[in-house]
């Protein structure tokens, strides 16, 4: 298994962001979701059902009004407020000033790998550690 990013790795991943954040929704945050749905009482399930689409949105995207419902979902459950802060640190990095160093991109998104693959979070730890197989060049992403 690959156990560094490396710059190729880095540059594709900065190149797939949008791709990336979509798998990120698609293979961490709702299924995560689902799953903390299902233990949940009836009524709870229905708050989460509306609230599901606010979690995975753009931030900035989200109404002010709505942000209180965001806030409550986070502060009940701590594995989906988890799965939300990783998203909104990924997206972080990938927002640093263009101009900021590429070594300084590199440690961000080392740690944020290091960190999710120590999260006890299953679907989590997958998502990063397939992060380390992105690559430029179109033989080797398609082999990853």
């Amino acid at each position: 298994p690959k156990d560094e990013l490396d710059k190729d790795s880095v540059m594709a991943i900065i190149h797939h962001r949008f791709h990336i954040l979509a798998e990120y929704h698609r293979n961490v945050m709702i299924p995560v979701i689902k799953e903390q749905q299902a233990k949940m009482a009836e009524h709870e399930q229905d708050v989460m059902k509306r609230a599901k689409r606010l979690l995975t949105r753009e931030p900035k995207l989200v109404c002010e009004k709505e942000q209180p419902r965001i806030e409550a979902i986070l502060d009940n459950n701590a594995m989906i407020r988890q799965i939300y802060e990783k998203s909104q640190e990924l997206q972080a990095i990938w927002k640093q000033n263009p101009g900021s160093r590429f070594q300084e991109k590199l440690q961000d998104l080392m740690e944020w790998c290091k960190q999710a693959e120590q999260s006890g979070i299953a679907c989590l730890e997958e998502f990063a550690q397939n992060l380390r197989y992105y690559s430029l060049s179109p033989a080797l992403a398609r082999s990853a």
